[in-house]
């Protein structure tokens, strides 16, 4: 299933400041972050990073079913993608980069 900007509410709890900007969701703050729980074997998404400062990187932490790590995101766009035993799965990420450094989306 894919959820645009306009939908996400619908679909998932979100935390923290956003706004909605070309059919993405974006994420400024540190601590921002959003959950939500599935039934299948594939999470997926793609994400963007604006970085403010050449040569700075996002950080995400993903946690899937309680195992958590820390993502670094390349400046621009990136697919994430995380691949699981067939069932019920409960996600959150949570953006760790300041505001100051880049926005997530």
């Amino acid at each position: 299933m894919i959820v645009n900007a306009n939908e996400f509410d619908a679909y998932f709890f979100c935390q923290g400041r956003r706004y909605a900007e070309g059919g993405r969701l974006f994420f400024n703050h540190c601590g921002a972050s959003f959950k939500g729980c599935f039934e299948g074997t594939t999470l997926s998404f793609d994400l963007f990073s604006d970085a403010v400062e050449r040569g700075r990187n996002a950080y995400v932490r993903l946690t899937v079913d309680g195992k958590t790590r820390r993502i670094r995101l390349p400046i621009g766009q990136k697919t994430l993608t995380v691949t699981l035993p067939q069932g019920k799965h409960v996600f959150e990420l949570i953006k760790l980069t300041e505001t100051a450094n880049n926005s997530l989306g």
